[in-house]
């Protein structure tokens, strides 16, 4: 199951503890990309792209372009935003 994720856990069989490690680690790694790079409106927002202004096109009900603020609500928390390892809320 851990070859099909990606994740190389070592030779022989492993449990299914070993597996959830390592797919925790590798959401540590995306959430961390992410966060790093910005890339939490692209990614969690994006709708499409328009050829014509070679711009992409951002769901106006999920992200407000012009102040820059999230405009969902975490199940989670029932705060607005992305509250997470990914940001700001």
């Amino acid at each position: 199951m851990a070859s099909l994720a990606g994740v190389s856990i070592g030779g022989g069989e492993s449990s299914e503890a070993q597996v959830a490690q390592e797919i925790m680690k590798s959401w540590s790694f995306i959430e961390g990309f992410i966060a790093d790079n910005n890339l939490a409106v692209e990614l969690f927002a994006a709708e499409g792209w328009d050829k014509g202004s070679n711009t992409l096109e951002i769901n106006k009900d999920t992200y407000d372009t012009e102040t820059k603020t999230w405009l969902v609500e975490n199940d989670a928390t029932g705060m607005v935003g992305l509250a997470n390892e990914l940001g700001s809320v």
